[in-house]
């Protein structure tokens, strides 16, 4: 059986973070702009990417994700960036495994909304070429903020450390 689409509505733990993130959301829609890009930290299974999919629920707009390791490339990035729409969300989970090089080449886009041109049939970055790309909002997610490259978590408006969960939140969450 599927899981449901997240949604505010029923997450457990996390109040503070959720109560600003759907108020930013809210306000992001209501004036019709992208909401702030956003980094999430905390350990594994404290509802990093539940939040994000929320946020893109809320907000009603297409979801992009990966899983970065250390075997993705800048290309990978690129084209997960290249296919964004007008307000869409790009979660990136696990960014700290994103090789420096890759997350330099996220201060582009966000700083200029612009990411590597692609050449389709040899699956690599053109050198010194860029394609422009609609507003959007990017997610990040780590358990190692401190393996990000300052200047990257510099840009981020919205920073949040996810706690753990307490136990009468685990049993709501297995009840659930």
């Amino acid at each position: 059986m599927p899981r449901p689409i997240p949604t505010w509505h029923g997450f457990v733990g996390q109040r503070d973070i959720v109560a600003s993130l759907a108020e930013h959301a809210r306000g992001a829609v209501q004036k019709a702009e992208t909401l702030p890009h956003v980094l999430l930290g905390g350990q594994s299974g404290v509802g990093k990417t539940h939040l994000a999919r929320a946020v893109s629920a809320d907000m009603q707009t297409g979801f992009h994700d990966h899983c970065c390791d250390r075997q993705t490339k800048k290309i990978d990035v690129a084209e997960k960036l290249a296919a964004v729409k007008k307000g869409d969300i790009v979660f990136l989970d696990e960014i700290h495994a994103l090789p420096a090089d890759g997350q330099e080449m996220l201060y582009v886009a966000i700083d200029g909304q612009r990411v590597p041109k692609i050449d389709p049939e040899k699956r690599r970055l053109v050198p010194s070429q860029w394609t422009n790309v609609p507003a959007f909002t990017l997610i990040l997610a780590t358990d190692q903020p401190g393996r990000l490259l300052k200047a990257l978590r510099q840009r981020f408006d919205l920073c949040y450390t996810l706690a753990e969960y307490t136990i009468p939140e685990l049993r709501q969450i297995v009840f659930n």
